[in-house]
């Protein structure tokens, strides 16, 4: 919210100086704006050998899931999911793509099994009740490998707003940088919004909107930037939206070398010193014991005092 410029007060007094919330990147003038054990068929099979499936699957890196992700995510066409069957390795340490008819194709298995719609958990109860006709007591486990391409909207104080196609395992820090960075005048905090459908967001700071449909958080920019904490630069997830706002101004007018309007950045407030410095420090024949500093006060008052 822009502020506006603070008025001179008697003859040449020094400097005004106004204080607001919110900002990011670093203080700048701008414009003011085991072995496995081999598989146990049940005699219903008639000792007929099975053959498995020959089929060669892409090798793709591993996307670490959360347990929470694990739990609420809904697979979809395109996505990627590694398949392990205890006691049956013709089946298990493959990746299984489903195909964009929502189906997947297992060894040893009959026909096509169902999987979009359903999360890891109904997939794992499907694929063991369809095993339960050659293997006594199938024990499944399935892990997603890679997410299918699903965008992020960027919007806000960044170089290039826009939307970015996740491909596997992508950060918070590989989205930011896939639109440019952050501007000059970002502010510091990022905010992220995702849906629950995916999970909460893994920082201390996510909270649910009061609808429950969506998690919200925030990051500070000081942080992204610095690599000072990488727990931060979580994993992205489709459909995630990601604001930078832009930093509020401090505007400093008087005798000084350089008036005008400063974006606050990487920090919420600046003492009188760093703004003074911002503007040059004070100009000769500057009265600094004039000086004042302007505040909006609620209810749209103006609170005024010296430093």
């Amino acid at each position: 919210m822009r502020k506006r410029f603070l008025e001179r007060f008697g003859g040449a007094s020094a400097i005004a100086c106004l204080c607001l919330p919110l900002a990011a990147a670093a203080y700048g003038q701008v414009p003011a704006p085991g072995p496995k054990a081999g598989p146990q068929f049940l005699p219903s099979t008639g000792g007929t050998p099975i053959v498995p499936s020959t089929a060669s699957t892409p090798v793709v890196p591993t996307v670490v899931v959360k347990p929470e992700t694990k739990a609420a995510y809904v697979l979809g066409p395109d996505d990627q999911v590694s398949v392990s069957v205890l006691d049956l390795p013709e089946i298990s340490d493959k990746v299984y793509r489903i195909d964009l008819n929502g189906f997947i194709k297992l060894p040893m298995v009959t026909g096509r099994i169902q999987a979009a719609g359903l999360t890891v958990e109904q997939l794992e109860e499907e694929i063991a009740g369809v095993l339960k006709t050659i293997l006594k007591d199938p024990q499944v486990t399935i892990s997603v490998i890679a997410f299918r391409r699903e965008p992020v909207y960027v919007l806000g104080a960044v170089r290039s707003p826009g939307v970015v196609q996740l491909q596997g395992h992508t950060t918070l820090v590989d989205v930011l940088s896939a639109v440019g960075g952050l501007a000059d005048d970002a502010g510091y905090t990022v905010k992220i919004v995702r849906h629950r459908e995916f999970g909460r967001i893994p920082l201390p700071s996510a909270v649910d909107d009061p609808s429950g449909e969506y998690s919200m958080a925030e990051v500070g920019t000081k942080e992204i930037v610095e690599a000072s904490n990488p727990a931060q630069n979580i994993l992205m997830c489709p459909q995630d939206e990601i604001t930078v706002p832009r930093g509020e101004m401090i505007y400093v007018v008087g005798t000084v070398p350089r008036s005008g309007g400063f974006v606050l950045q990487q920090t919420a407030t600046l003492s009188v010193l760093q703004a003074l410095s911002l503007a040059g420090g004070t100009a000769p024949g500057a009265a600094t014991k004039n000086t004042k500093i302007l505040r909006s006060a609620p209810g749209g008052a103006t609170a005024s005092r010296s430093p």
